[in-house]
């Protein structure tokens, strides 16, 4: 199943007509127990007239040792954050 998000950017004073609108679709973020974690979504981020500034897709792997369920979410949360981190700097880049 898709999941998606908008992200409003802006300041205090443009937060309720935002500069900026982020959108996430997730398109998977699952585990396989003792194989890996996986998180892989499209970002859209359009300027307040609805013009496209940049699409890009992200996706990131993290290895599982173990059938533990536990490392399966502290994977997920490492592919996540690594993904996020790429998305952060295309953001600044394109910002």
């Amino acid at each position: 199943a898709d999941a998606s998000q908008d992200l409003k950017i802006g300041t205090t004073d443009t937060v309720d007509d935002e500069d900026y609108r982020l959108k996430l679709s997730v398109t998977q973020f699952h585990f396989v127990p003792a194989e890996k974690a996986v998180i892989d979504f499209e970002a859209v981020l359009k300027n307040s007239r609805g013009k496209i500034i940049s699409v890009n897709r992200y996706s990131a792997e993290q290895p599982i040792a173990s059938q533990e369920v536990g490392e399966a979410v502290i994977a997920l949360q490492n592919a996540l954050s690594e993904a996020v981190a790429l998305l952060a700097k295309d953001l600044k880049a394109a910002l």
